[in-house]
């Protein structure tokens, strides 16, 4: 019998409802896009994102829209003359895409498509901030689990990967055990409500799912290290912070960053970058010393910046850094920066900066 679960919603991570319908060629399309049976594939390598837009089956995955054979029209859209022409198409991306941090089955594949687009420079100048703010957007279910409660890619990949070797009956009891093993009343309450509303089965397709698209788009990290030096403002802006999401790639994306950093004017831009680079930790051994020396930076956000990354980096705290991160969100508690990562707010980042052990300790 096929497993599926009627569109009456599932709970998410933090308890919204999102409408996704769970069926058995949904499970088959999570970790890879589902390709034209193999005598329509082309033989030669694919030489254009046309091409690669035309070896997907959109018609055997599922977007927010229940309309997935039209999707592929709002990604043809983007190249368009007409700006509202493609305003019109990215909205309707975001909402295909992504809807309150679940991602469908579609959602890898274009996402790989739009990286594809980004790299061929299909797109035009002005609308590649936002294409890259759309992907950045697909990469976690909630981007707070990643600065803030140690999450990493590297954990739900393994979880995955044990939950592909289990059955359905095991994956089960291990949920229920999940539940009663809460430490408290209210976290079994949470715990209890998940399993209700999602069930085993659920969680992992969607487990399934945030490891897909992550994938996906941590394979477009050579492409935001590109526009880092290419964009635009808001393309800078977006890059950059897009790649403080893969440590798995810090050996390429520490060197973009710290060169795009010496020759960055823009406050926001600057900051973005040293966040990321923090995020990234000591993967490379020249990012404390230039972390530092912004520390006395004549930009504010630009010092604010460097003392949460360095924070973040797992380099050794001195005395100017604490004062930094204390100035920061004492004086910036609901400050809304131009800088991505949580929603701009630079003193509530800060506020969590210290509290954390460095996500990544030295080898």
């Amino acid at each position: 019998m096929p497993s599926t679960l009627d569109k009456k919603g599932i709970q998410g991570r933090y308890g919204g409802i999102f409408p996704i319908s769970c069926t058995d060629t949904m499970i088959r399309s999570m970790v890879s896009s589902r390709l034209k049976p193999s005598a329509e594939r082309q033989q030669m390598p694919l030489t254009s994102w046309r091409e690669a837009l035309g070896v997907v089956d959109w018609t055997s995955l599922e977007d927010g829209k229940d309309e997935p054979r039209t999707l592929p029209d709002d990604l043809i859209a983007l190249t368009s003359d007409d700006a509202y022409v493609r305003e019109v198409a990215l909205e309707s991306l975001g909402e295909r895409l992504s809807v309150e941090g679940v991602r469908y089955s579609a959602t890898p594949p274009a996402a790989s498509l739009l990286i594809r687009m980004l790299r061929e420079e299909v797109i035009a100048g002005a609308d590649t901030g936002a294409v890259l703010r759309l992907i950045r957007r697909l990469v976690f279910s909630d981007e707070d689990d990643y600065l803030f409660d140690g999450f990493t890619a590297e954990g739900l990949r393994a979880i995955v990967l044990r939950k592909s070797r289990q059955s359905e009956s095991e994956r089960d009891a291990e949920l229920r055990r999940w539940v009663e093993e809460a430490p408290t009343p209210e976290s079994r309450k949470k715990r209890e409500s998940n399993y209700k509303w999602m069930g085993a089965e659920a969680i992992y397709q969607l487990e399934k799912l945030e490891i897909a698209t992550h994938d996906s788009i941590m394979e477009g990290v050579p492409v935001y290290c590109t526009y880092l030096v290419i964009g635009e403002r808001a393309a800078r802006l977006q890059a950059a912070a897009l790649l403080g999401y893969f440590p798995e790639r810090a050996v390429e994306s520490m060197p973009a960053l710290l060169g795009a950093l010496d020759s960055e004017t823009d406050p926001d831009i600057m900051a973005t970058m040293l966040i990321a680079i923090g995020l990234l930790g000591p993967g490379s051994e020249p990012a404390a010393p230039a972390l530092r020396s912004h520390l006395s930076s004549p930009e504010t956000i630009v010092r604010w910046a460097s003392a949460i990354a360095l924070a973040w980096h797992g380099a050794a705290i001195d005395g100017l850094t604490l004062r930094l991160l204390r100035e920061c969100f004492t004086s910036a508690d609901e400050l809304q920066t131009g800088i991505p990562y949580h929603y701009g707010l630079i003193g509530h980042i800060a506020e969590e900066a210290p509290k954390r052990l460095p996500r990544h300790p030295t080898p």
